[in-house]
């Protein structure tokens, strides 16, 4: 017993003897090194679950420039509708100029009518369905983006605000349980130790409480500090992106009325053409309608005419033809390969087989081969050798 009694208060001698007794004065709270990372973006979402809303912020941020695109080719289709609108127009009125020179007639007038009606439903229906149904399908795609990341920062908040509590209380609950295990020990060894010692040692077990306590509340202003900026940092980041999303809609619709005045300025003077015609049709231009039909009259005429020359030609072209057929046939039969039956004997045979330049030949004599000169320019049979 009394070695046991010994070597506790040499331990205890000794603990105090290497650990300096700090000044309340001088240091108001225990000397605890306890740090919290300086920039916690830079962890793992492993570490810091909470972190995982910047992921979310730069996916969101993406989606956001994907429908801005997407609202930037759709602007690009309503300016191309609109220079295709323009220049059907442009070509609407040179039709129109030319029928008033030119010949027209109820049959061209209808066709007209009938292309200006189709015009005139393409452009309604363009109108009044691209703005609604692109409008109204981006704008609950930004909403439902906007809900959901705003759900998940508050989830993540919640949970890393958990998680910093219950590693408060497991600290704090693991420092007082063995703080309060030495202390049970050291009151039943403590029979010998004299006052001195064991004042020095609860000192010393205060000034751990102190501390313990005060690195608890540590924690607690870290926690709300740390929560404080994540709050206030991705707030003010979520109702950025919602007025940009806002402003970008506005717009938006903005342009998208523009182009439907355009559109309905172009429907009205399509109307306007449509009654012009419609007063051609009625009769207004009569007099001109039956000054084009005696032109038609004399150009049919002309047309009759020109049919019965061209009737002739083609006979005449046919037979040419024929002739030209029988030609061809001639000579393809004068250079077919011949045969007399024999040897040739003379510049006649020579000829007769197909030979038409003149030169040296060689024909059979009467005993011999002999070499002869043929001129088939001359139109005397030769003699035979």
């Amino acid at each position: 017993m009394k070695y046991t009694i010994l070597l506790l208060l040499a331990f205890v001698m000794g603990c105090t003897a290497q650990r300096p007794m700090y000044s309340p004065d001088r240091y108001p709270v225990f000397p605890v090194r306890f740090t919290l990372p300086r920039y916690p973006h830079n962890y793992g979402a492993g570490r810091f679950p909470n972190l995982q809303t910047a992921g979310d912020q730069f996916q969101c941020e993406k989606e956001l420039q994907k429908m801005s695109q997407r609202l930037t080719d759709t602007n690009d289709v309503i300016e191309t509708l609109k220079k295709e609108l323009k220049a059907e127009n442009e070509q609407l009125k040179k039709e129109l100029a030319e029928i008033k020179k030119k010949s027209g007639g109820n049959v061209q007038v209808s066709e007209f009518k009938k292309q200006l009606d189709e015009m005139t439903v393409t452009v309604d229906t363009s109108t009044t369905e691209i703005p609604k149904k692109e409008l109204n399908a981006e704008d609950e795609q930004i909403r439902k983006e906007l809900k959901d990341l705003k759900k998940t920062v508050n989830e993540n908040m919640e949970e890393s605000q958990l998680r910093f509590v219950a590693m408060d209380e497991r600290l704090f609950g693991r420092n007082f349980n063995y703080l309060a295990k030495k202390i049970v020990v050291s009151c039943e060894n403590s029979t010998e130790i004299n006052l001195t010692e064991s004042s020095q040692k609860l000192v010393f077990m205060e000034f751990a409480l102190v501390g313990q306590s005060q690195v608890q509340e540590s924690l607690s202003l870290s926690l709300d500090q740390l929560s404080k900026e994540y709050t206030t940092k991705y707030v003010g980041m979520l109702n950025q992106m919602a007025a940009d999303s806002n402003q970008l809609f506005f717009d938006l619709q903005s342009r998208l009325s523009e182009t439907d005045m355009t559109l309905k300025e172009t429907v009205n003077k399509f109307e306007e053409f449509k009654t012009k015609f419609e007063e051609i049709q009625t009769g207004k231009n009569s007099g001109k309608i039956d000054l084009i039909s005696g032109k038609l009259g004399e150009r049919n005429s002309a047309i009759e005419n020109l049919r019965t020359d061209f009737e002739e030609t083609k006979q005449n072209l046919t037979d040419t033809n024929s002739a030209l057929k029988q030609l061809q046939e001639d000579f393809r039969v004068r250079g077919l390969p011949k045969s007399i039956g024999k040897m040739p004997t003379s510049c006649a045979d020579l000829k007769q087989i197909g030979y038409l330049k003149s030169g040296v030949y060689s024909v059979m004599g009467g005993k011999s081969v002999l070499n002869v000169y043929c001129d088939f320019t001359v139109d005397e049979k030769s003699k035979k050798i």
